[in-house]
């Protein structure tokens, strides 16, 4: 039997916790000026909203806050960085399954002959993509959806 489990994750890169991403460079051996390149491409980065009323014919804007989680668009190393901040998932589930990482989600596969093996494995392997997935979101309140399929050999 074969299982695949289709993860998307909604809006990812608003997710990425700077600290979080700059310490897992560290761990991954990335250091010196490449490490501060990217770190001050993340830092100090600030926004506002601005809300535009066509009816009532005036602007609100929010005050100015200082940005701690969310890659820029259009940087070019967006899709390295998120494989890099989504990367310790392949440690949770390697034992149990085949994990094909993308840049904003990842497929899950699961194989075994054994029918309960193959549907306890399903369960562990959603128990812990719930709890990784959580912690990911825990700051945001964006849904992710998980697609399962089974194919049977």
């Amino acid at each position: 039997m074969v299982g695949d489990i289709f993860c998307y994750l909604e809006n990812v890169l608003d997710c990425v916790n700077h600290n979080i991403f700059l310490s897992k460079l560290k761990l991954y051996g990335i250091t010196s000026n490449t490490r501060f390149l990217i770190q001050s491409y993340l830092e100090d980065r600030f926004q506002r909203a601005e809300a535009v009323s066509n009816v009532f014919h005036n602007t609100t804007t929010s005050h100015v806050g200082k940005i701690s989680h969310g890659v820029p668009r259009g940087f070019i190393l967006v899709p390295l960085i998120i494989l890099i901040y989504i990367s310790d998932l392949r440690k949770i589930l390697s034992n149990i399954s085949i994990l094909v990482l993308l840049a904003d989600g990842t497929i899950v596969i699961i194989n075994n002959s054994n029918p309960l093996d193959f549907q306890t494995n399903s369960k562990e392997i959603f128990q812990h993509l719930n709890k990784w997935l959580s912690k990911l979101y825990y700051y945001y309140y964006y849904y992710y959806y998980y697609y399962y399929y089974y194919y049977y050999y």
